[in-house]
Formats: structure tokens, sequence, C-alpha cells
């Protein structure tokens, strides 16, 4: 089969298995705990393929992009909206956060679903070696065509900035797969929606200054994206206590990236640099957690399955969006702190909202309805509230 028929069955394969419901809670109890942000089903990019690649009729071919177009454009007036009074460098990175947050899972569900490679694990072992590429090819890019010397990490910002960092990710994200198998998707969904109340004691703990007004607006966005992941809430004591250790990972991991921008911010680290560094002791890390929970099967299944050059090129295509989302988050984290950049991340349930209304017609029912209010209002007043603050601290 060629590569580009097998990227058009792949995707006919996950949009046909994600609409009709098929598999979804296997899969997704393997892949939930991969990315730094626990998201809701990935509705917008899913019911495009299926309508683009999948419908019969020659009008279906352009209604599905142009739905997915308008979709889009709805997030980004949202976007744009909420934070309006940003410089456009920040708007940006802030819509391509959640663009990627709403297609990441997708590329790896391809690769587990028409690949048979499901090992979590060792796929984000991938992901973080080619984020490290890309980022060190951007910084060597950089140095030969501006001049700008390659940042390196003393001993201590490496100690105690990006190897915390690379631990917290690493470790939360092997406790999230974990989670998935002993919950409920929707109750794991609930947990994950008080990331960003769990943020807040981490930056404080870390000797950051936070304006405790912004809880009140941090609370309403938690409490309407609890809303709209209210479903079935199997869960084991097991799995619960997991589940906080994970956000408590997930919330020092943000926070940390803030302390290290800010604090390295004179030596030249931007989020191209944190990336770039802080992916080399991830991938060694996530290496680690593959081995010990995955075992070998994976490097066998790569380099000697059958396919493998296919299964290879899945894998390493699927490590574009993942590595955008990674540079995206720290960039909405240099720009919003490390509790607004995880408000930001909860309005992921608006983007899946407006997919599956636009795409696939379905109705909001009004707890929905109340859910995606709160989360618009609740980012709307920290967005004013966080930039009064630091306005009137100048």
């Amino acid at each position: 089969m060629s590569s580009g028929g097998l990227g058009r069955g792949l995707l006919m394969s996950v949009a046909s298995l994600l609409i009709q419901g098929s598999g979804v809670t296997a899969v997704r109890a393997k892949l939930g705990g991969m990315f730094d942000d626990s998201g809701s089903q990935v509705l917008l990019p899913v019911a495009w393929l299926q309508v683009t690649f999948g419908s019969s009729d020659a009008g279906g071919s352009l209604v599905g992009p142009l739905a997915y177009i308008a979709c889009v454009l709805g997030t980004i007036s949202i976007v744009v909206f909420l934070y309006w009074s940003r410089s456009v460098g920040e708007i940006f990175s802030i819509v391509v956060y959640l663009l990627a947050l709403s297609t990441v899972r997708l590329s790896v569900k391809a690769v587990f679903l028409e690949c048979g490679f499901i090992y979590p694990l060792a796929v984000s072992t991938v992901h973080f070696v080619v984020a490290a590429l890309a980022a060190f090819g951007v910084l060597f890019y950089r140095s030969l065509s501006r001049g700008i010397a390659i940042p390196v990490p003393t001993r201590s910002e490496f100690l105690f900035g990006l190897l915390p960092i690379a631990a917290c990710f690493s470790t939360c994200i092997g406790m999230g797969n974990q989670v998935l198998d002993l919950c409920s998707v929707p109750f794991a969904e609930v947990l994950g929606s008080t990331q960003p109340l769990i943020s807040v004691p981490m930056v404080i703990l870390l000797g950051m200054p936070f304006n405790m007004w912004l809880s009140l607006p941090t609370s309403l966005v938690v409490a309407g994206c609890a809303i709209c992941s209210i479903g079935d809430m199997h869960f084991s004591w097991l799995g619960l206590v997991l589940a906080i250790l994970s956000n408590v990972l997930r919330a020092l991991k943000v926070a940390f990236q803030q302390k290290t921008l800010r604090a390295s911010a004179e030596h030249g680290f931007d989020p191209v640099a944190i990336l770039a560094w802080m992916s080399i002791p991830a991938a060694v890390l996530m290496l680690t957690w593959s081995l010990a929970l995955e075992g070998p099967a994976p490097t066998l299944q790569l380099v000697g399955g059958r396919g493998s050059w296919n299964l290879v090129s899945s894998v390493l295509l699927s490590s574009v969006p993942a590595t955008i989302l990674n540079l995206s988050q720290l960039f909405v984290v240099a720009g919003l702190g490390a509790v607004g950049s995880q408000v930001v991340g909860q309005l992921k349930i608006a983007l899946t909202i407006l997919g599956s209304v636009v795409l696939l017609g379905e109705q909001v029912v009004p707890l929905q309805a109340l859910g995606f209010a709160a989360i618009v209002v609740g980012t709307f007043f920290y967005s004013r509230w966080d930039q009064a603050s630091k306005a009137s601290a100048k």
C-alpha cells in the first residue's frame, strides 16, 4: 500500500471508530495521560475527516472543510474576545495551543488503531526525542543565520529548573495512563478540570506572586469544566490517589516552567531553548517508564515488525502536533503564567462543544450550555483581572 493510501485509510479508520463510538474507551484509556493537558473528545478534526474522506456525495467533500473552517474561526473569535487586550503574539500562541490540543490525540490514536502500536509511553519517548531535535535545530539555525548564541543552562538551572520539569512531565504522563486504566473517563475528566486550582498553591510554593482574587474566576472555570464532563463516575481509590498525584505533578511542572522562563530570560532562555534542554532528560525518563511498564515489545515492533517503515513514519508524523503543542504551551505560560495557561487550556471544552454543534449537528443540553457559559465568563474575568493586577503592580 502506498503511503498516501495508508494515510487515507488510517484517517478513515480513526474517524469512523471515533464517530461511531466503537473502541473509544479502550483506546482513550491507553492514551489519556500522554500529553500535558487532559482533553475532551476530539470532535472537531475527527468529524472533518469523516465528512471529507467518508462522504460519497460531491457536496459532502465541500461541506466538511467549510464547517471545519467555521468552527476554527468561531474558536479564534472567542479567544480574541477574551484576550483582545493582549499582544498579537500571545493571541496567536493561545490559538495554536488550543488547536494543537484538539488535534494531537487524533494523530496518536491513528497510530494505535491503524498500526496496532498501543504503547503510549514509547510513543511519548519518540515525541520528546523529536521535540529535542526540532528545538535544537531552531537554536542552531538562529546561531548560524543571526549569530545568536545557543544558551546553555548552568548546573543550578538544569538541576532545579529543567530537570524538575522533565521529571514532573514524564511521571504525570505515566500516572495518567494508569489512572484511565482504573477510573472511568468522565471521572478522570472531572479531576483533570481542577488543574487550574491546583496550580495556584504550586505557584505560591515556588515563591512567585499570585493575586488570590483570581481564584474566583479560576473556580468558575473549573466548575464549568466539571459540569461539561459529568458522566459515569466509576473510580477506584488507587486511581483517585494516582489522579491527584498526577494533577499535582502537572501543576508543579507548569509552575517550574513559569519560574524557569522568568528566571532564565536574562540568559537567553526562551520557550524554544527550554523545550530543547527539557526534552533530553524527559526522553530519558520516559524511556525508563516505557522499559519498566511496556518492556522491549515497542522496540521490537518498530524495528522488526510487519510494515515497520509505515509504523515508524506514522509515529514520527504524530510527533509534529505533539511538538507544536509542547512549544506553544511554553509560549502561553511565558505570556499568561502557570495558572493562566491552565485556565486557557480548559477552553478546549468550548472547542469540543462548537465542533459537536457545527460538524455533527448535536444539540447542546442545558447543563452543557451552563458549563460552557461558566468557562467563557470565568476566562473573561480572569484575563481582565490578571491584566489589571499586573498593570497596578508596575
